[in-house]
Parts: structure tokens; C-alpha cells; sequence
């Protein structure tokens, strides 16, 4: 039980700290694009929304990361349906740094229970696509 909660708060710390930039044209936009796919279990469409450009040239490296990312995210789907699963997301703010490559996203979570996660996202513009930033 424990473990799970360590689990479940890891992966909702994950979810508000790196949420997504997909197609949209603000940060924000983006970021909510990406989230969605995580409320539909998309989750390898998800973990595409994070920026991988520090790995370019490791191939293994970004492929194992992405799997272990989507695993962590299957895990915690039992905990996440046990609050009613993700029932709405909302941005609260989105700040576009000075020289517009680079971005915070704030936004909550709320689940079906009621309950809801506050965090932000550092988000990087690629190719002109707002991207999650992958924190190490």
C-alpha cells in the first residue's frame, strides 16, 4: 500500500512537474493537448510529448527512457482510477521566458473524486512545437 502512494505521488509529481507542449500554439495549449492523453491512457502519446533532444545520437537511451517513463505510468494507473481518474485539467498560467524558446506552465488536475494536483511544467519550444522539458 505504501508503495503504491510513493508510486502514485511520483507519478502525479511527474505529471505536474512535466507536463506536455504538444501541437499547440502556446505553452499552454500545448501542455493541455498532452495532459489529454494521459486522461485517455494514451500514454506512449504522452511520453511524446516530452523533449528528448538531450539524448539526440542515443537512440537505446531515449527508447529505454520513454519505456520506463510509460511504465511508471501503468503503475499508477490503478491508484489514479481509484480517485476517478483525471476529470478535468485546467491551465492556471503560462509564462513565456525571455527570447520565447523556453516556458512555465501552471495547471491542476482534478480527479474524479474531487481532490486535484497544482504544479508546474518547464516546457521548450522545438522545431516550433512546445515540448515537456525532461527534468533528470
Amino acid at each position: 500500500m505504501k508503495i503504491k502512494s510513493l508510486i502514485l505521488c511520483a507519478v502525479v509529481a511527474m505529471i505536474a512537474l512535466l507536463l506536455p507542449g504538444c501541437k499547440g500554439s502556446t505553452p499552454g495549449s500545448a501542455y493541455k493537448s498532452y495532459a489529454e492523453q494521459l486522461q485517455s491512457k494514451n500514454y506512449e502519446g504522452y511520453v511524446e510529448g516530452y523533449d528528448f533532444s538531450s539524448m539526440a545520437g542515443d537512440t537505446a537511451k531515449v527508447n529505454s527512457t520513454k519505456q520506463a517513463l510509460i511504465g511508471l505510468l501503468k503503475m499508477s494507473e490503478a491508484e489514479m482510477e481509484k480517485k476517478g481518474g483525471i476529470k478535468s485539467i485546467e491551465i492556471i498560467e503560462e509564462t513565456i521566458q525571455p527570447g520565447d524558446s523556453t516556458a512555465i506552465v501552471k495547471a491542476r488536475i482534478t480527479y474524479g473524486d474531487g481532490s486535484n494536483n497544482e504544479g508546474q511544467t518547464e516546457m521548450v519550444r522545438r522545431d516550433g512545437e512546445w515540448k515537456m522539458m525532461l527534468n533528470k
